[in-house]
């Protein structure tokens, strides 16, 4: 057919048709005629003329190669041209830059993320602090300030939740930010420990240079020390943009996961560092633990006898001993005196959020059996022994009396801080493990109830630290 009807002839400077149809013959067609890098139809004509047009199919096959071309190969194209140049050879690492009077450990953040910048690269980019005139052709930003949200106009920096982060890049700039909350007249903490420097209620900016650190330049921390660290090595450092990364933790209750290596001058100095490259340490939901009222008896028995708990002997002697006193829960004295540590507490430290009512230890013995508390009990609670002076019963478990002298205290704590985040802790431990009956202690109150499960004292064990947070406002 191509070589006879067509009469096709391949030659050194170009292919020919040579129609040879009959004279009476219709003009004949034969459609997509691969030749070389052509799909052709081609027309043969009785009159010996032919006709050359490019295929349909041929057509149709291009634009679908250009059409999967252009959405592939156009985006790589973009993105490599937006890319974010940390460091290269031969070009100035790019400066970082530090909102101005940042807190003294967000700070050191910034001089964390220098320093890594160097391990990578072999270059240790300038860290500046506050606005620099004129604003620098390329820069990463370490908080939020004004100049800030006019290079980012797109990108939303009112953090709405507890820790939350942004992360963000264009082809000339980065950002790195989160939410802070500190006092800057109260950055230094008196405690047990001795002094606690750079204290904050929230550490978003850290936590969200750690994690720039670990997703963006690839940083890995797998174990304490230097051993553990694994920092990969390139001159170029690129961020992908443009970039928009959030995030906020739903555990703000972090740091007592490692409790040597919270947030305070005891533990080990190399795990410290490990679990605040972790974004364990600095959580913005301090959870101290332990029993919240040893001291009251030699602070009150004297001069509020009637605040402890009664005795079945109709004594409040303080049984079992000074130190695990239990209290007269449902007595508002109890929660006058707690507001006043409350307010001695936020003096000493106003990052602090949560507030400890948990009762005494000895958690079977001295419990009060005033009307008023043991209505607080519910009448299908789990049975439990107490154990009094010379005396044992069976009685309800403790779970709705902890649980609704919580939500006493948390109304109080809305009503006296109206707008706080503040919190009562509640261990449920001992008599107080099983779960409160459904809507009996909250029916007084609209706090939420929520619990977190940690430190288990050994498996299988008998006693298991439960925390069950209330929070005055939602």
């Amino acid at each position: 057919m191509l070589y006879g009807f067509l009469g096709f002839e391949p030659g050194a400077n170009g292919d020919t048709f040579h129609p040879r149809l009959p004279k009476d013959w219709p003009p004949l067609t034969i459609t997509s005629i691969h030749l070389h890098d052509q799909v052709l139809d081609i027309t043969a004509h009785a009159d010996g003329r032919a006709e050359k047009k490019q295929s349909r199919k041929s057509r149709q096959a291009m634009k679908h190669i250009l059409a999967l071309l252009t959405a592939h190969l156009a985006p790589l194209a973009a993105l490599q041209a937006a890319d974010f140049i940390v460091a290269d050879v031969g070009l100035t690492p790019a400066p970082i830059i530090v909102f101005k009077d940042a807190p003294p450990r967000t700070r050191d953040a910034a001089v964390t993320l220098a320093s890594y910048i160097e391990k990578i690269s072999g270059v240790k980019p300038a860290i500046l602090d506050g606005d620099p005139q004129p604003v620098p052709e390329r820069a990463i930003w370490v908080g939020v300030q004004p100049v800030v949200e006019t290079l980012f106009p797109q990108i939303d920096f009112d953090f709405k939740h507890p820790e939350e982060i942004v992360i963000a890049a264009n082809e000339k700039h980065v950002v790195i930010a989160g939410r802070d909350r500190w006092d800057p007249a109260k950055l230094d903490i008196v405690t047990k420990e001795g002094v606690i420097k750079g204290v904050q209620q929230e550490y978003g900016t850290i936590n969200a240079v750690h994690t720039f650190m670990q997703d963006q330049l690839g940083v890995r921390w797998l174990w304490p020390g230097e051993l553990g660290e694994d920092v990969p090595k390139s001159e170029r450092i690129a961020i992908s943009a443009p970039l928009e990364y959030r995030y906020h933790p739903q555990m703000r209750a972090r740091g007592s996961m490692f409790n040597y290596c919270r947030l305070g001058n005891k533990g080990y100095g190399r795990s410290h560092e490990w679990t605040m490259r972790q974004r364990l340490q600095l959580d913005s939901l301090e959870i101290e633990g332990g029993h919240g009222f040893g001291d009251w008896w030699d602070r009150y028995h004297e001069k509020y006898p009637e605040i402890f708990a009664l005795q079945p002997d109709g004594t409040r002697s303080g049984f079992p001993s000074p130190h695990n006193a239990k209290l007269c829960m449902s007595n508002p004295k109890v929660w006058e005196l707690w507001l006043d540590e409350v307010a001695a507490e936020l003096q000493q430290d106003p990052n602090r959020t949560v507030f400890n009512a948990s009762p005494n230890d000895g958690w079977a013995s001295g419990h009060c059996v005033c009307d008023k508390c043991s209505a607080w009990d519910h009448p299908d609670g789990e049975p439990r022994v107490f154990i009094w002076n010379k005396m044992n019963e069976s009685r309800p478990a403790t779970s709705d009396r902890d649980v609704t002298f919580a939500n006493t205290l948390g109304e109080l704590l809305k009503q006296k801080y109206p707008g706080k985040d503040y919190r009562v802790l509640m261990l449920s431990y001992g008599h107080s493990r099983p779960a409160p009956g459904e809507g009996a202690a909250c029916g007084q109150c609209d706090h939420d109830h929520r619990r977190e499960f940690l430190r288990p004292h050994r498996p299988g064990g008998s006693r298991i630290d439960t925390r069950r947070h209330l929070p005055s406002a939602v």
